[in-house]
């Protein structure tokens, strides 16, 4: 029994006109839409990709916070840095049992780290009982979105 073979694409049925594919003529009239499209998405992709160069060079302080590092807080006397001062001033207190007593006096300094929430890391000026002056350095975990605050660290630095 003779093989018979199939061609895989199909004849022209116009021997006279040159052969055209039906998937050639539906790319031939896709092509302009195509062409819009890459004229219009270029300009785009151009500035996203400037953006991240520009972005790439810029000097770290302009580039934010990092995520995981401390970043200073330029104003220590901002009600939020100070609710959180006094917030650990509190909880401090709280866990001694002699009855010895701190007093906030200031911020010296504060610094954030983002992290599951923000630790803030702040030193503080303060005095105890018997009005003598002391520095302490404290760590408030914050978590807003879920009203959760805990001091994690509250350590002497110094007598002053």
């Amino acid at each position: 029994m003779p093989r018979t073979h199939f061609l895989a694409f199909p004849l022209n049925p116009h021997p006279n006109q040159p052969f055209q594919s039906q998937s050639h003529q539906r790319f031939s009239t896709m092509r302009p839409s195509v062409l819009l499209r890459t004229i219009c998405l270029l300009p785009l992709l151009l500035a996203f990709f400037a953006g991240g160069v520009a972005a790439a060079r810029a000097p770290a302080s302009s580039r934010g916070p990092l995520v995981g590092g401390w970043t200073p807080i330029a104003n220590v006397n901002d009600a939020h840095v100070q609710e959180l001062a006094a917030f650990a001033v509190s909880e401090h207190n709280k866990t001694q049992n002699d009855g010895s007593r701190l007093t906030l006096v200031r911020v010296v300094k504060a610094e954030q780290q983002v992290v599951a929430g923000t630790n803030y890391r702040l030193d503080l000026s303060v005095k105890d009982a018997n009005g003598a002056a002391a520095s302490y350095q404290a760590v408030v975990w914050e978590k807003p979105w879920q009203n959760f605050r805990q001091l994690t660290s509250f350590v002497r630095l110094s007598k002053t």
